[in-house]
């Protein structure tokens, strides 16, 4: 008698374009998280590099790269005269093709510090131009690979004025403050991102009083003087209010969470004004925890907002299409209790697909998922013997249903061992198998990009 018993159970929370969440996995078990992880796309195409800062009295900034579907080792980024990370490590990519850079407040002086990822290797970490008084909480940095340029941007720890950077041909500018104008300053942090123009800067931050959300330019050289973002039915921004390349070229998008419900909260800017903030349709979310996180799609016209539910944890998205936000999700956590703080979003491996991560609840490790293909589906399998006059061959038969996602092949694993790589069709045999041994297969679609669906697992019991 054949058997088989087949071990994925397609996930029912979403289906968008053949895509869904890769199982969310640990990234590394060698250092936890004190607050956030972040990711960023590599130099070298299909990787990732997360960075956070370690969970312990030294707050060092760690890092580990995803090269060809798995993560490196963590390891510590050279601190430099850095004594530390305060909070998070904030990382971009630099200002050219072929450099990543992880920023953050130092744990003791609170000075801005950055260190440059190049040829697989962190330099020694140098201080960013420092403020009076130091940072408050995190330094942000976007950049503008067309000019080499960087902006990095912080909150003083003193004045709570918004402060800003620029890099240039190797080096950092006087920090100088934002023009604030009716703002009283900035509530935690000064988030920024590059525009659709050359040299052109958002920054973005919550009022350090009414905790309004608040906005400036910076084009042509210098900054326009902050303004209010309309915000609707919103009360402020609890903590932070985050901004984004916009769905569209020309555009931006800032996000928050309301400073009483913690309902998420996002408006477009475009053609030269905001449109009056309004709710992300949050469905069982109960409202964010922290900040509400935005990344831009790889195609016009889509966003994806993040959030941790403020109060199981639970790391939720809502992805904006055709003008309009889609109901609030679940991203599927699997091993994970949920995000302490916030559930980063920024783009996948090959500039495809989105990257979530974040530091669980109760472990502290760093986890991700990737908005990938959708895996095969109803999986068979039978073990099956070929005679000859002197010997039998022992062989394993699979199939399975394709993937509805644009899948260009299937990478075929047998107990955790890949054994075939971009098999096009839709069955493998696998020859010269042990007799009355049951064995394991994961069968996993891959996109023209490289991403890799969760596996559909097959498993062949003997005849």
């Amino acid at each position: 008698m054949r058997f088989l018993i087949l071990i994925f159970i397609l996930s029912p929370f979403i289906v968008l374009y053949g895509t869904s969440w890769s199982t969310a996995t640990q990234i590394s078990n060698v250092s936890t998280v004190f607050f956030n992880v972040y990711t960023a796309s590599g130099p070298i195409t299909g990787d990732l590099v997360a960075t956070w800062a370690r969970q312990d009295s030294s707050h060092s900034p760690y890092f580990a790269v995803y090269s060809g579907g798995v993560w490196s080792s963590a390891a510590a980024i050279p601190l430099g005269g850095s004594s530390g990370s305060a909070y998070d490590v904030y990382i971009t990519l630099g200002p050219d093709s072929e450099t990543l850079i992880a920023s953050w407040s130092d744990l003791n002086t609170h000075a801005p510090y950055y260190s440059i990822y190049m040829n697989g290797s962190w330099s020694q970490a140098l201080p960013i131009s420092n403020s009076p008084n130091g940072t408050f909480l995190n330094v942000f940095i976007a950049s503008r690979p067309e000019t080499g340029q960087l902006m990095a941007t912080w909150v003083d720890r003193s004045s709570a004025i918004p402060y800003f950077s620029i890099y240039t041909a190797g080096s950092w500018s006087a920090a100088s403050p934002i023009p604030k104008g009716s703002s009283s300053g900035a509530n935690i942090d000064v988030a920024i991102a590059s525009g659709s123009v050359s040299g052109e800067f958002m920054a973005t931050w919550a009022d350090s009083i009414s905790y309004a959300p608040y906005y400036a330019i910076y084009m042509n050289g210098n900054w326009q003087v902050a303004l209010p973002i309309p915000q609707g039915s919103s009360t402020g921004a609890y903590n932070n209010v985050l901004v984004s390349s916009g769905p569209n070229a020309m555009e931006w998008t800032a996000t928050w969470a309301n400073q009483s419900l913690r309902t998420p909260y996002y408006a477009i800017y475009s053609n030269g004004s905001w449109a009056t903030a309004t709710i992300i349709a949050q469905n069982g979310s109960s409202g964010a925890r922290v900040d509400v996180s935005i990344a831009a799609g790889s195609s016009n016209g889509q966003l994806i907002a993040t959030w941790a539910d403020s109060f199981s944890y639970a790391p939720y998205y809502a992805i904006y299409s055709n003008g309009s936000w889609a109901t609030a999700k679940i991203i599927p956590q699997n091993g994970s209790s949920g995000s302490l703080y916030n559930i980063s979003i920024g783009i996948g491996p090959f500039g495809k697909n989105w990257v979530a991560a974040w530091g669980d609840a109760s472990s502290f490790f760093p986890y991700y998922t990737i908005f990938a293909p959708l895996p095969p589906t109803n999986g068979t399998g039978h073990q099956t013997a070929d005679r000859f006059p002197f010997s039998v061959e022992w062989f394993n038969s699979i199939k399975w249903t394709a993937s509805i996602s644009e899948i260009v092949g299937y990478n075929i694993k047998r107990g955790g061992a890949t054994i075939a790589n971009n098999v096009t069709s839709t069955d493998y045999t696998d020859f010269d198998r042990p007799q009355n041994a049951i064995e394991v297969y994961s069968v996993i679609g891959v996109d023209a990009e490289g991403v890799e669906s969760s596996p559909l697992e097959i498993v062949v019991n003997p005849l």
